[in-house]
């Protein structure tokens, strides 16, 4: 491949863009396995309260949330004949597959010493992923600029991300059960998934070699630049709350759906890790029906109605199953894997449009500030949501590897039922005062084409997002 050829072609090699979504697929199942396991894990398996591991997750999660706009500053200074993204891919590469094999490994340690553990290993992941996620997420932009490649791109990041997904889903119990030490299994499945990450980062390492074409010096995003996009643009708030209460739900779920599962509909390891399947197969399945609706209603519309279809799921249907009612768990299961897709596929999508008007104010496109802030709500939500379950388990009375007493049950019940139902219906509620409309958005554009040409304009049709 010559300098001059990488300097003038526009369009990527289909094997550059299989490739350049491998890290997605690694990132995603190390987040997935986590989000899906490890409070379980450390609850069921090693033995520390639910209180005090729901803590430690909290603390790392939210001590990730805070360390990503710094990740962003180094990459953006960092000066390489390697490029500035891609050195931190080889960097994290090894390291991001052994710490998961550390995560899911019990250390011969007991109470504070083992709680410090965790606590250390956790943050080594986050940081991890951080290294991993933000330099990657900033290669793609500096690959192409054409529209359709970088679509194209996302495409295929997105399959490799619902296939590590899939994987940290259902591999781990798989494995888990063949081992009589629960201990030892876990150790083995987070060792076999952690080498497994290993190579997808490395291809994409090698793969996108040259092809970090378009290198830009960009302005590093600090704190202030966040909250004031939070508390400056009107759409976004509302678009962030949204956000926080879906996210908050959805990794709540993710969460408690071992306890629920195990303890509740007696499923066996082995179910579990088929129902997870089922779950996440599901979600892919969905993405071209939130399409239609988004196109149809609106992004907000179609959110409203996934997310509220959602809210009945958990809360009349999830608390209303009974032990062993396989069927009817399957059928919730395919209705509310629609909410959890929406949750993702419409606020990020809806990002891209309260982009516009930050551009209409300032002048600038300033999406990675608002992509920013978006992963920032993510991680602070996920934190939030191990943190509340962690305390409700241990206030309910929950007890390991035991069976359940009647009230702990029912709490359960309630935790996986209307608890995350309110959540969702919080989430549903903000979206609705949403003032970011179709119509609305059309006349910003408008609006935005017409300052660029020097034309006149006005606010009419779309002052209500200002």
């Amino acid at each position: 491949m010559t300098g001059n050829r990488i300097e003038t072609a526009e369009h990527i090699p289909l094997g550059i863009k299989i490739a350049y979504g491998g890290a997605e697929g690694a990132s995603s199942l190390v987040f997935t396995m986590f989000g899906l396991y490890f409070l379980f894990f450390m609850t069921d398996v090693v033995g520390i309260g639910p209180d005090v591991a729901g803590v430690i997750l909290f603390a790392a999660n939210a001590w990730d949330a805070i360390t990503d706009p710094a990740m962003g500053i180094i990459s953006d200074r960092t000066h390489s004949r390697y490029g500035r993204r891609r050195p931190y891919l080889l960097a994290v590469a090894v390291p991001f597959g052994f710490v998961l094999w550390l995560l899911f490994s019990v250390p011969p340690l007991h109470g504070r010493a083992l709680v410090a553990y965790y606590l250390a290993v956790c943050v080594f992941m986050d940081a991890a992923i951080t290294a991993l996620d933000v330099p990657y997420t900033a290669l793609a932009p500096e690959m192409t600029k054409d529209y359709d490649e970088r679509t194209s791109l996302v495409s295929f990041r997105v399959v490799w991300s619902q296939v590590g997904s899939i994987v940290a889903a259902t591999v781990p119990l798989l494995i888990v059960q063949r081992f009589s030490n629960p201990k030892t299994g876990w150790s083995v499945a987070g060792l076999i998934l952690g080498v497994a990450c290993i190579f997808p980062i490395l291809l994409t390492w090698r793969l996108t070699r040259g092809w970090e074409r378009y290198v830009e010096e960009t302005e590093p995003l600090r704190f202030k630049d966040m909250f004031n996009a939070v508390f400056r643009n009107r759409p976004f708030r509302y678009l962030v709350w949204t956000y926080l209460f879906a996210i908050t739900a959805v990794s709540a779920s993710g969460a408690m759906g071992m306890y629920f599962l195990q303890y509740w509909m007696g499923f066996s390891e082995g179910q579990i890790s088929l129902f997870f399947l089922f779950f996440f197969v599901c979600t892919v399945l969905w993405v071209p029906a939130i399409t239609v609706a988004s196109n149809r209603l609106g992004k907000r519309g179609a959110f409203i109605v996934f997310m509220g279809i959602w809210a009945l799921v958990y809360g009349i249907g999830n608390f209303s199953v009974r032990p062993h009612h396989t069927a009817f768990m399957y059928v919730l299961a395919a209705l509310g894997s629609a909410g959890a897709c929406a949750s993702f596929q419409l606020c990020w999508a809806m990002i891209a449009d309260v982009v516009e008007v930050d551009e209409f104010k300032s002048g600038r496109r300033r999406e990675g500030l608002y992509y920013g802030v978006a992963t920032f709500v993510l991680k602070i939500g996920s934190a939030f949501a191990l943190l509340l379950i962690g305390q409700i388990l241990n206030w309910i009375g929950y007890v390991p590897n035991m069976v359940q007493v009647p009230a702990v049950l029912m709490g359960l019940r309630i935790m996986f039922g209307p608890l995350l139902a309110g959540l969702i219906a919080i989430s549903v509620v903000i979206a609705y005062f949403m003032p970011m409309t179709r119509e609305r958005h059309k006349a910003l554009l408008e609006a935005i084409e017409a300052k660029r040409a020097g034309e006149a304009w006005n606010e009419e049709g779309f002052k209500e997002l200002l």
